[in-house]
């Protein structure tokens, strides 16, 4: 069907695409957005860096970024224990989000000093914390700690969350020796969850066979 004149240059200006204005704008919004970031980013140890500058709040923030995985050990041993106030304020800094906290929880368990314990028993003990929080100190505790942390890891064996308590059991089986194990055994006959007795009496046959090696 044949269209008059006018009519077909109002059709065209109408359905006339936007694309090459488009196109520039978003070039020029990529381009501005990489600008900032050379001038703001800041700078990040890498694992091979023979030492590294007591790191900030942003700088940490962009490390405990990664999609991929959090830092590895041999990172935090660069920056050492000036990293850990840096990593309680990030920690504390409102509206971060859960996975950067959940990584700060799991990072200051590098630097076995009292201020970690004091975090950690603090997050752990928090009222009305999310309990993947609560597992994660728990964890970080055995971790940074050892047999020491047998009592303030144990404490955690009657939590109300299942998760938790699988955490505190995980936790004493890492660390063995026969503290932990007598902490395990007491709590056997006191927890009627089906799937913490199971670990339970998996982790306890665990801690006996190493035992025997």
């Amino acid at each position: 069907m044949r269209y008059p004149r006018g009519d077909m240059l109002r059709r065209s200006r109408k359905s006339r695409p936007l694309l090459p204005r488009t196109r520039a704008v978003h070039r020029w919004l990529a381009a501005a957005i990489a600008a900032a970031a050379l001038c703001v980013t800041p700078r990040v140890v890498r694992a091979d860096d023979a030492t590294a500058p007591p790191p900030s709040v942003e700088t940490l923030r962009v490390l405990l970024s990664s999609y991929d995985s959090p830092p590895k050990r041999a990172v935090w041993e660069r920056y050492g224990p000036a990293a850990l106030a840096p990593l309680i304020a990030l920690y504390d800094t409102p509206g971060e989000p859960l996975f950067i906290q959940l990584r700060v929880v799991g990072a200051v368990a590098n630097y076995p000093t009292p201020a970690t314990r004091t975090f950690l028993l603090a997050v752990a003990r928090q009222k009305s914390q999310p309990s993947l929080l609560v597992e994660r100190a728990v964890r970080s505790l055995g971790r940074a700690f050892g047999e020491k942390a047998v009592d303030d890891v144990a404490a955690f064996l009657s939590h109300p969350a299942v998760h938790v308590r699988a955490s505190a059991i995980t936790a004493l089986a890492d660390i063995g020796g026969p503290k932990a194990r007598t902490a395990l055994q007491t709590r056997m006959p006191k927890d009627r969850d089906l799937y913490i007795e199971r670990l339970l009496a998996r982790s306890l046959a665990t801690m006996a066979k190493q035992a025997r090696e």
